[in-house]
């Protein structure tokens, strides 16, 4: 049996070789068409080649553009955590340094009354600074709880950004808190 293609519908159909040389309709859309015993070369113009695709650097071919790699929301978490971090540190270091001149190597009830005395003395504007501090932390820990939730190559950096995020949101609430009882109870 000879194989034609069928010019209008691109249909591909076999015919029988007694109908060679014959006009025959095609059974998809029943446009006629002349065989001339030659098959599927006779019969329709060749079918243009397609070059097989390229496969772009990094993807797959055919698959479309090439995929976006991971979201920066580790990334972010990180870099804001340790900002937050960082920011924490100081200004504690700067507000109980001060304290601590003179005292060489105080004990545990030395340290907290220095750390009291500190907390007491310290300018009202620092305890808005560290309610700042510990919200962008905790904008960190939610941007590596995000982070981690979706499938991405950024997960060591969602890590210690959701770690270090904790802590300063921890560390610079408790010392805002302690800041605010001091400027505003007394």
């Amino acid at each position: 049996m000879a194989r034609f293609i069928c010019p209008a519908c691109n249909a591909m159909f076999r015919v029988a070789p007694e109908h060679l040389g014959l006009e025959v309709a095609c059974p998809n859309c029943g446009q006629g068409l002349a065989t001339h015993g030659g098959g599927a070369a006779a019969a329709a113009p060749p079918l243009p080649v397609q070059p097989a695709p390229v496969s772009p650097p990094g993807g797959w071919a055919g698959a479309g553009p090439t995929p976006r790699r991971g979201s920066p929301a580790g990334l972010v978490a990180l870099l804001l955590s340790v900002a937050s971090w960082g920011v924490y540190l100081v200004v504690a270091n700067v507000l109980f340094a001060a304290t601590m001149v003179g005292h060489a190597e105080p004990d545990l009830m030395q340290s907290m009354e220095l750390h009291r005395q500190a907390v007491a003395s310290a300018p009202a504007w620092v305890w808005p600074i560290m309610v700042a501090v510990a919200l962008t932390a905790l904008l960190s820990v939610a941007l590596a709880i995000g982070s981690l939730a979706r499938p991405n190559r950024k997960r060591a950096a969602a890590v210690i950004g959701l770690i270090l995020g904790a802590l300063a949101t921890f560390s610079a609430s408790g010392l805002a808190t302690e800041l605010f009882m001091a400027v505003h109870v007394g």
